[in-house]
């Protein structure tokens, strides 16, 4: 008598979602999707790799990875067939909801945490314009990002291996290229070192400053807007 497979509670966290946004994989471009993919024609009007990548545009965005590299890529193989972009956010999905659940488990200490949180995560009602609406995947890919930090600052905590602080270090600055709220990231790692792990702390605060260096230079090269509904308003 042999014993049946056992059923893998994270093909579950991965499963549920793709039950729910199934229709995701089936949608077609949309509204500022078409302004992205006329990246690729700047190229051919003269413009250099360079200006297409990193030159601000709406509203002073610099998104290289998760929206200029992406779009560039993508048009070039695929063309205008949807598809391919639309598995590439369900890949990236998927491979964020495995992370986060080994990230909960790690904190909690308890691998039926981590399962809970990537389908309560799965779940969640706003995840429902970015897997079917291409021009959010930036959305998808900035969590990709942070989880994966997360989880190399755990295993580096755990280790003690330089490489996990390195490749950490890699992804994070990364990050910067994926959406501007990377810049957060070191006060959650600073979080976690300070309530965890305290002897990493001091291996943490150098990323503030690149933080720090990456706002200065973000604000000198793309201005905040100085109105419309951009536009930041202090109060009390």
């Amino acid at each position: 008598m042999t014993d049946r497979p056992r059923f893998a509670p994270w093909t579950l966290s991965i499963l549920l979602p793709i039950l729910l946004y199934w229709r995701g994989l089936t949608a077609w471009f949309q509204r500022e999707d078409f302004a992205a993919l006329g990246l690729r024609d700047l190229l051919a009007r003269g413009h250099s790799l360079a200006w297409v990548l990193f030159a601000p545009v709406a509203q002073g965005t610099i998104r290289t990875l998760s929206e200029r590299a992406f779009y560039v890529s993508f048009f070039s193989l695929f063309g205008m067939n949807a598809l391919p972009y639309r598995i590439a956010a369900f890949l990236t999905f998927a491979a964020s909801l495995l992370l986060l659940s080994s990230v909960c488990a790690k904190l909690t200490g308890s691998r039926a945490a981590g399962h809970w949180a990537a389908i309560l995560w799965g779940v969640n009602g706003a995840l429902a314009i970015p897997m079917s609406w291409t021009a959010e995947y930036y959305e998808l890919l900035c969590a990709l990002f942070f989880l994966l930090d997360s989880w190399l600052l755990l295993r580096f905590a755990e280790t003690g291996q330089r490489r996990f602080y390195i490749a950490q270090w890699v992804t994070f600055v990364a990050g910067f290229g994926v959406l501007e709220l990377n810049v957060v990231y070191p006060a959650l790692a600073a979080v976690y070192a300070i309530c965890r792990a305290p002897k990493i702390l001091r291996k943490v605060l150098p990323m503030f400053v690149v933080s720090a260096a990456y706002m200065a230079l973000h604000i000198a090269v793309a201005p905040l807007p100085g109105a419309g509904p951009y536009k930041l308003h202090w109060d009390w």
